[in-house]
């Protein structure tokens, strides 16, 4: 038996390089990380910069910190803390971008690509712009290309890695200032998703740098299922016509005037207490249940699974697929007693899905779903409230996470907490919550007398509101009024205009300080925000303006891509200080991911559960030679409940985005 040890260089595994890009060992390459990969990496090479060469210092100790992610298709975006010891602290961002030659001219052509590194700040210690062209040859994978405006790379490089199996590959390359030689070993798939890497390296020129390693661990943001739906192929059939056809023969109206015996409407009503009790066992709450022919109407209150309200639907809907005398369904989503969407569409194409998951049974589901914001008459249920949750103590748990990253003080300083989130749904439309922020640890520039001290916080009791949420078709408006970030009383109002794939968002707030005799302290919040959502790749665009918490007036831009439940978001901030009339930049990058489990249990009196949202980003200053901390962070204030998080799934209930993830009620 003869065992093959060499590999077709076509498996040749991405990893981020020690400059931050995806590359060899300093040199970049035309391949980019992989859509929803996100590879965190660190590096213990001295790394040539602009910094370096002026202070002509060969014995600092630099640690290099990287992130990098394939954001989207063809393009990936990354950023890289500098600590150097005795030195400066550095924050810079990269990107590169492949041009699609191998999709739209020929798989034949090597890859192309472009990038820019360390792109955004006014030293730019590692800037850096090339051009590179990357392929495979054999087990063999090259690169060569043309760099300008680095201390590391200005004018021709190239480099090559060869494969001796998926595990073990070694890597030789001349980035136009030395030349280096290593070997980088990866592990087997951990869990079938996780990535481990360690490259090991030489310079053959610099005897101050001679040996140097980098470690790097990747996974995919990207779900299976998600996976598993991209990977469907689609039958070249002409299905427009037969899409419409079907579903206008399965549409059933309300105003149908067919009667039925008695008989049968006995044995349909003991059949809709069976599925009243399987939801009740699911956990859902505030359940009616109805049914018009082979209709059958189900409203509902999801408490149980968080992460998605698409994971909600998907078990009501499997649970449906089993009432065979069903052929459409319509659900009506509630928050707090309020109905806010109803999803209406065919039992028969839902059951096709399920047993044969092929691209056109999934489009005739999708055609036939109706996602609207009208409602049909309680008369129609004939089982109400069941399950009912009024009063019920729910407690939510989310960390407070501030971070001080690469700044003129040090490389990072932090404050962690604990909010505690109580929460009573008292009548239909109308909450009350209590938020108690617990402290648990802070860096030493937080404590008395630091630098930023002004960002600690004693343990205390945060925020005491009472809520009160209206919707009327398209329009959604959430009122607040109480206690504010513990000093401040006053109102929040939130209103919200939702029209297919755009939504228009006015925030008024007015808060008075408690010692307002002496503090003269009052807030006054007025923001507009505009959301776009992209459903060919996930995102949203996000433009934010007006005046915020701190009293700056200015924009914020956000970039969210979301991978599965967690959102990346890129962000660029410009705000003028009322105080001193300055104007600030900032740029940076952030995430948004949710602490708890796919499923929460539901006691009878009380939940706990964590936060589905939980929020933090990294900012840098632009156009300034430091990261130094200035005024005018565009505070946005939010309440627990919030039309996006609260009401609306993160942004995630229109009709557009549901088809665009039909998969998530599918699977």
């Amino acid at each position: 038996l003869i065992v093959r040890s060499v590999v077709d260089a076509s498996q040749y595994i991405n990893f981020t390089s020690m400059q931050g890009y995806s590359g060899l060992i300093n040199i970049p390459t035309a391949d980019i990380m992989k859509y929803g990969e996100i590879d965190f990496s660190y590096s213990n090479q001295k790394s040539r910069s602009r910094w370096w060469i002026n202070n002509k210092n060969e014995d600092f100790n630099p640690k290099d910190y990287f992130v990098n992610i394939g954001f989207l298709p063809h393009l990936e975006f990354g950023a890289r803390v500098s600590d150097i010891k005795g030195g400066k602290k550095d924050l810079s961002v990269n990107t590169k971008i492949q041009l699609p030659i191998k999709k739209y001219i020929s798989s034949y052509l090597p890859n192309i690509a472009i990038g820019l590194q360390d792109f955004a700040g006014k030293t730019g210690d590692y800037k850096s712009n090339y051009i590179v062209i990357s392929d495979n040859v054999k087990s063999l994978h090259y690169s060569l290309g043309y760099a300008t405006d680095s201390v590391r790379m200005d004018g021709f490089f190239y480099g090559a890695s060869y494969s001796i199996n998926r595990y073990l590959s070694f890597l030789s390359e001349y980035d136009t200032k030395e030349k280096h030689i290593g070997f980088r070993l990866n592990s087997p798939n951990l869990l079938d998703k996780f990535h481990l890497s360690l490259l090991a390296k030489k310079n053959l020129d610099r005897e101050s740098d001679r040996y140097s390693i980098q470690l790097n661990f990747k996974f995919n943001l990207m779900s299976k299922i998600e996976q598993k739906y991209k990977n469907i192929k689609f039958k070249k059939e002409d299905v427009s016509q037969t899409l419409i056809g079907l579903y206008n023969n399965q549409k059933i109206k309300l105003n149908d005037t067919a009667s039925q015996s008695s008989s049968i409407f006995i044995k349909q009503t003991k059949t809709l207490n069976n599925l009243k009790e399987e939801l009740k066992e699911k956990g859902f709450e505030d359940i009616k249940i109805g049914k018009y022919y082979s209709k059958v109407f189900v409203a509902y209150e999801n408490r149980v699974y968080n992460q998605d309200e698409l994971d909600a639907i998907n078990k009501i809907l499997h649970i449906l697929s089993n009432y065979h005398q069903f052929s459409r369904f319509n659900l009506v989503i509630k928050k707090s007693g309020v109905k806010i969407k109803t999803i209406d569409g065919s039992l028969k194409y839902y059951r096709a899905c399920i047993d044969n998951p092929t691209k056109f049974n999934i489009e005739l589901f999708k055609q036939s779903l109706i996602i609207a914001d009208d409602f049909v008459p309680d008369t129609i249920y004939t089982i109400k409230d069941k399950n009912r949750a009024f009063f019920k103590t729910r407690i939510e748990l989310s960390p407070k996470l501030k971070s001080f990253l690469a700044t003129e003080v040090s490389v990072y300083q932090y404050y962690l907490g604990l909010d505690s989130t109580f929460s009573w749904n008292l009548y239909k439309g109308i909450d009350a919550s209590l938020t108690y922020t617990s402290h648990i640890a802070n860096s030493s520039e937080l404590n008395k007398g630091g630098v930023y001290h002004s960002a600690y916080e004693k343990s205390h009791l945060e925020n005491a509101f009472l809520h009160h949420i209206f919707k009327y078709n398209k329009f959604i408006n959430i009122a607040n009024i109480g206690l504010y970030k513990e000093n401040y009383y006053g109102i929040l109002n939130e209103s919200g205009l939702f029209i297919d794939q755009n939504s228009l968002k006015y925030k008024f707030a007015y808060f008075k300080h408690k010692d307002y005799d002496i503090n003269h302290d009052d807030r006054k919040v007025s923001l507009l925000t505009f959301d776009h959502y992209l459903p060919s790749i996930n995102s949203i665009i996000s433009v934010t303006g007006g005046k915020f918490w701190a009293r700056d007036i200015g924009v914020n831009i956000e970039f969210k891509k979301f991978f599965d439940n967690t959102m990346i978001y890129l962000f660029y901030q410009q705000s003028k200080q009322d105080i001193n009339n300055q104007t600030n930049k900032f740029a940076g990058i952030g995430f948004e991911i949710p602490l708890v489990p796919n499923k929460i249990k539901n006691n009878k009196y009380f939940q706990i559960t964590g936060t589905n949202a939980f929020n933090h980003k990294i900012k840098s200053v632009v156009g300034e030679r430091e990261n130094i901390i200035l005024p005018g962070q565009l505070y946005n204030p939010n309440m627990h409940y919030s039309i996006d998080n609260y009401i609306n799934n993160r942004n995630r209930l229109s009709e557009i985005y549901i088809k665009s993830n039909i998969y998530k009620i599918i699977f």
